[in-house]
């Protein structure tokens, strides 16, 4: 055999080590360049999150402030310890006998608990022998006869239960399947009548709070100082994450889009519109935030939350109304749907209204929609 000539080896002829060097810098260059796009170059929504976190929870403190100071005189008020004590008298007047009336209930409730069980055993053996009694045909005199005498000699057993008396003390009392059944109805009637015993005594009380309520409702009106104590903590604590609502699942049809499965993360950066970050009953702006000349502050609520009693967000989402690309993300351009790969932009404010159309264009008044 002829022999092979040896083979040129680049790994063992040619130094690596150059090609080695520039693979490791563009390794590390692609790490770098990953590492911003995910924190920085394609998430601009943290920043705006963090910002809004920040903005957000200065405005909380003061309106807790605020508020405490107008719970305070109000409930300092004449009219509101009027009504105030109306409910204490009410309440005081009405205890002797709700005691009283909780009484018999628990001990109906204990006589009841005492013979559950014996009455359950004798039951189902008189419900059986019954059923049993039934699919015997009529013309079976001798067999009917004898299942019956069976059945009354079941509901014929006596029991003894241990029962406890209103003076605290149990003692055994006998029953059979008749007396057994009788007494659990008349048990469960009796706490019926208490109840509604109870209810009656605690009306007036009931009345005067709901007076006390509609007053505080009509003259301290929003969120109390509790309340937005415990928003801030829950701001404060806000993770940045993506906020997405699946608008329409296959096979439904609320816009022009379709039955496509929209989805809209426009709550990343519009935090705002999120009803469990900002509720409706609070309307909150740009100047509230304190950033009232910025272009680049999308932290206001939705400035019509009646409409979205009717329009949830978790089902109509936000572009099947304003436009805009409800995916995109890495760019304001992208997702407010202003270049040229993207066929419905978002409307420009004076031209909001025309989202109504889409569903109410046979409307002879489109309500919400001034414009219109």
């Amino acid at each position: 055999m002829p022999e092979i000539p040896p083979q040129d080896d680049p790994v063992v002829s040619r130094p690596m080590s150059v090609l080695i060097l520039v693979s490791v810098f563009l390794l590390l260059l692609t790490v770098a360049w990953s590492l911003y796009a995910e924190f920085f170059g394609l998430r601009p929504w943290r920043e705006y999150q963090a910002q809004f976190r920040d903005l957000y929870s200065t405005y909380l403190r003061k309106q807790i402030n605020q508020r405490k100071g107008q719970e305070q005189a109000f409930y300092a008020s004449p009219d509101y310890k009027k009504l105030k004590a109306a409910v204490d008298a009410a309440a005081t007047a009405a205890l002797p006998t709700d005691r009283q009336i909780q009484m018999q209930i628990d001990l109906l409730d204990r006589q009841r608990a005492a013979m559950t069980g014996t009455f359950q055993i004798a039951r189902g053996q008189v419900g059986a022998l019954t059923y049993q009694l039934e699919q015997i045909p009529e013309k079976d005199k001798s067999g009917r006869a004898s299942k019956l005498k069976e059945l009354n000699e079941a509901k014929a057993v006596t029991y003894q239960v241990d029962w406890p008396n209103a003076d605290g003390t149990v003692a055994p009392k006998t029953f059979n399947y008749d007396l057994l059944n009788s007494t659990f109805t008349t048990l469960m009637a009796q706490k019926a009548s208490l109840v509604a015993q109870r209810g009656v005594v605690d009306k007036p009380a009931k009345d005067a709070q709901s007076a006390v309520d509609e007053y505080v409702k009509e003259n301290l009106p929003g969120l109390g100082s509790a309340d937005l104590a415990g928003l801030q903590n829950a701001v404060t604590d806000m993770d940045a994450k993506l906020r997405q609502i699946n608008v329409n699942p296959p096979g439904t049809q609320i816009n022009y889009v379709g039955g496509v499965g929209l989805v809209d993360r426009c709550q990343s950066c519009h935090v705002g519109t999120d009803p469990l970050v900002v509720p409706v009953v609070m309307t909150l702006t740009k100047a509230d935030l304190g950033v009232a000349k910025s272009v680049d502050a999308p932290f206001t609520s939705h400035p019509d939350p009646d409409l979205l009693k009717f329009h949830p967000l978790e089902k109509f989402g936000c572009s099947p109304c304003h436009g805009g690309n409800g995916r995109a993300l890495d760019s304001v351009e992208k997702a407010h749907g202003r270049y040229e790969h993207w066929l419905w932009p978002l409307y420009y404010p004076e031209n909001a209204d025309a989202g109504c159309q889409q569903c109410h264009a046979a409307d002879m008044i489109t309500e919400h929609a001034p414009a219109l």
